[in-house]
């Protein structure tokens, strides 16, 4: 559902999603997506976990499709964590540790440049 902007600006949507009726096992009450610009890039993600408790997350310095060093999407899963898939155990983590995920292969080049830049050929 999208919701009223008021107080945002001009060129704010705010789109809100809530758990079906019924579902007694949501994690959340509803999550609130703010997003700007004709691209509509999410600002701010307002997660309501309960009737007293919520979580904000405000995102800035955006930079579409840029390149990422690898070591910037990995943590370390510290030894004897028991890493779990959709409820189900599939293993646990070893001696050192564990680089998740093991690799991290990304393209060098943008597929998508941003504002007054040209797409690559």
């Amino acid at each position: 559902v999208f919701l009223d902007a008021k107080g945002e600006g001009d060129d704010v949507a705010v789109l809100e999603l809530t758990p079906k009726a019924g579902d007694e096992e949501s994690f959340f009450q509803s999550v609130r997506i703010y997003m700007r610009g004709e691209r509509l890039l999410p600002y701010r993600i307002r997660l309501k976990t309960d009737a007293e408790s919520e979580v904000v997350i405000e995102v800035a310095d955006y930079r579409v499709n840029a390149p990422i060093d690898q070591s910037k999407t990995q943590f370390l899963v510290p030894e004897g964590t028991l890493i779990v898939d959709n409820g189900a155990p599939i293993e646990t983590v070893g001696r050192g540790g564990k680089w998740i995920p093991e690799t991290a292969p990304l393209a060098q080049t943008p597929t998508v440049q941003g504002p007054g830049q040209e797409n690559p050929k």
